[in-house]
């Protein structure tokens, strides 16, 4: 809980610190940004609905760095992120996180990204199956 609350601190704080200053740099944003993910997610996926600036971009950021480690979990942050929201996106986000992982050996960022992409499609076969056994509306 400690950590969602300084989360969301850092997340008021971000907006004021981007707009200038030392953190204006975009490394110092995507850092930011990964920092915030990891502290609400760190554990793995989080109930707490926090809009983190740039935490799409950041993944891209440390690949194209070639900080594969901070890009696997990056990527797999967005997608706990967006599970809820933008499922293709979040597909498409774990999937980054488990390319990521492979180019590091980060076995257990894979595991977590597999997972999520098992368990979304998954739900979405249920619900699917579900909508064709229900007998259609009656008006």
């Amino acid at each position: 809980m400690v950590d969602v609350i300084k989360a969301v601190v850092l997340s008021g704080l971000f907006a004021i610190l981007t707009s200038c200053g030392p953190y204006s740099s975009e490394a110092r944003r995507m850092d930011a940004a990964f920092e915030q993910a990891r502290l609400v997610y760190g554990e793995g996926e989080n109930d707490t609905l926090l809009f983190i600036p740039e935490l799409d971009k950041a993944s891209a950021y440390y690949a194209s760095k070639k900080q594969y480690d901070k890009a696997a979990l990056s990527a797999l942050y967005h997608g706990y992120a967006e599970m809820d929201y933008d499922k293709a996106e979040a597909m498409e986000a774990f999937s980054n996180a488990e390319r990521y992982g492979l180019l590091v050996n980060d076995s257990l960022t894979m595991a977590r990204a597999q997972y999520q992409m098992g368990r979304m499609l998954y739900k979405d076969r249920i619900e699917k199956e579900a909508s064709k056994a229900l007998p259609p509306a009656s008006d």
